[in-house]
């Protein structure tokens, strides 16, 4: 039996040769184009996953401002109340102030407008003031300061240091 007869076979080497000659030129083709699709995808990928945060971000700052929107509705509602009250009586309100407080650090990574987060935290912080003067007034209200010969005088001062306009 002639092992080496097939290797002297013309077809053998015709076939072989055109079977090498595409297998390099599917190798040569394949991994660029190979490459450059999958460069393509994670570009797709990419952008979608920006997108996505994008969309994120927009809830996310909803959110805080709708919350923060609401909560200071309620505090205008309460603020005119305590306006018609504060010369006449002690005033017993509190001024909810909790959303801005919770939000304000996710909200200086969500919300990209630096002048709408900093005039935000100049109406918390007079709303943080007039809290502050209330709970004086009432505190002043239930304690030995009402007995001193100069209260009406010492309260006049706070009521007037706490005028909402």
């Amino acid at each position: 039996m002639d092992y080496f007869a097939l290797f002297r076979d013309q077809t053998f080497w015709s076939g072989f040769f055109a079977n090498l000659l595409s297998t390099i030129a599917g190798i040569i083709l394949a991994i660029p184009v190979g490459f450059a699709i999958d460069r393509r995808i994670q570009g797709i990928e990419h952008e979608s996953q920006l997108a996505r945060e994008r969309q994120h971000q927009r809830r996310m700052t909803n959110t805080i401002l709708g919350a923060v929107v609401q909560e200071l509705r309620k505090n205008l509602s309460l603020l005119k109340n305590i306006k018609d009250k504060l010369p006449r009586e002690t005033v017993h309100d509190n001024l909810i102030l909790s959303s801005w407080g919770t939000a304000s650090k996710i909200a200086l990574e969500s919300i990209q407008d630096y002048m709408l987060v900093r005039n935000i935290e100049e109406v918390y912080a007079g709303l943080h003031s007039i809290s502050r003067a209330l709970n004086a007034q009432f505190e002043m209200q239930y304690s030995v300061v009402v007995a001193l010969d100069n209260y009406d005088e010492l309260r006049g001062g706070l009521v007037s240091d706490t005028e909402v306009e």
